[in-house]
């Protein structure tokens, strides 16, 4: 199995976008529990305590930065899952585009606005419907861009391990209408005075909590997507390469050497191409390893040298025999002789797929006395 080239490879090739996504989620995820407590505390302490000029901080600060992070961190999402399906990668894009126009539209129309009307736009608010409407995007846009990226994320099984599937729960959960049917189930089920009180804040500001806490535990994992991606492909590779020896070392060993062709149901893909022999399929590889042993019929098989690397194996072999039966279109000379050989054996899904390399013919001719062909 080959990696090079692969979606994977080419995500390796933006380290640095990566990382600096993973921080934009982990920044977003800090703005959000930064904004959820500061609300708490304010309820707690009261309008007039000090820390009550956080409010602002949080709202009018955190809240406008937490949008312009967004789109960075999906941006990271988006490279992450190129190994997925095409269905992930639009989800991808299309989580991303929505996350670039919450942060970019709504912040425009209502500067214009405001430049426009100055302090009446507080009023022109309630009326004008397209100012409500750049809100509701403000307040509905970052949920559905963490849905589409969540659900796209979930496909990213190598580098993000079980992190990905963080980002969707932390957009549903961060939708208005969770937070506002949480209250209205609190309020119906308190029968305590004072249930619009602090804890009525703490209902309310939980799912933002839960849902900022998931993007710091995402961004976390998307920083450190690279590296795991990179140790699990290595790892892949390595075990790919492993069982490819494996496979090679069988196929010398037991069906060229012992002629144990039953291993060939095993190893041999049905179109397999010969090179060496320009032959293609099961049954004429079968006849050369037959013919190989009608030459020698006393062969004798070692492997000298053997190294894999993806999906190919070579293989350095010192045969030796008895020309019993000819070699080539000449006439058997009744002589000894011991040849090398090297092969490349290149396997796909565990199945051999093509077989080339070449045989030290200039040797085993002078050693049997053969004129050049």
């Amino acid at each position: 199995m080959t990696h090079q080239g692969g979606p994977l490879e080419k995500t390796l090739r933006r380290p640095a976008l990566v990382r600096v996504a993973g921080v934009a989620a982990v920044l977003v995820g800090a703005l959000g529990l930064f904004e959820g407590v500061t609300n708490l505390l304010v309820q707690f302490y009261g309008p007039y305590h000090p820390l009550y000029g956080f409010y602002d901080l949080a709202y009018f600060v955190a809240e406008p930065a937490r949008s312009f992070m967004i789109p960075l961190a999906l941006l990271g999402v988006w490279a992450v899952v190129c190994e997925g399906g095409s269905t992930f990668r639009v989800a991808a894009l299309s989580g991303l585009a929505v996350a670039l126009l919450t942060c970019i539209v709504p912040p425009a129309y209502i500067l214009r606005e405001w430049l426009h009307y100055g302090d009446q736009i507080l009023w022109l608010g309630l009326l004008d419907g397209g100012i409500r409407t750049m809100f509701l995007l403000w307040f509905w846009g970052p949920p559905v861009a963490a849905i589409l990226a969540g659900a796209a994320a979930s496909s990213a099984r190598r580098g993000l391990g079980r992190a990905r599937f963080v980002l969707l729960p932390a957009g549903v959960i961060s939708l208005p209408l969770i937070s506002l049917s949480l209250f209205q189930w609190y309020l119906g089920s308190s029968s305590r005075p004072g249930a619009q009180g602090l804890w009525s804040q703490v209902v309310l500001a939980a799912p933002s909590i839960f849902a900022a806490l998931c993007w710091i535990f995402f961004g976390t994992a998307l920083y450190g997507a690279l590296p795991r991606s990179k140790r699990r492909l290595q790892e892949e590779r390595e075990r790919t390469e492993q069982a490819n020896l494996h496979r090679a070392r069988r196929l010398y060993e037991e069906a060229f050497a012992l002629k144990d062709l039953s291993v060939l149901d095993e190893l041999l893909d049905p179109e397999v191409s010969d090179e060496v022999h320009h032959l293609k399929g099961r049954r004429n590889f079968e006849r050369s390893i037959l013919d190989l042993h009608a030459s020698f019929p006393d062969l004798r098989l070692s492997i000298k040298e053997q190294r894999a690397r993806d999906d190919t194996v070579e293989t350095r072999l010192l045969l030796s025999g008895t020309d019993r039966g000819g070699v080539l279109w000449y006439p058997p000379t009744g002589r000894k002789a011991s040849f090398e050989a090297s092969f490349q054996d290149r396997f796909r899904e565990g199945l051999l797929v093509e077989h080339s390399g070449r045989v030290d013919m200039e040797s085993l001719r002078q050693q049997l006395g053969l004129p050049e062909a």
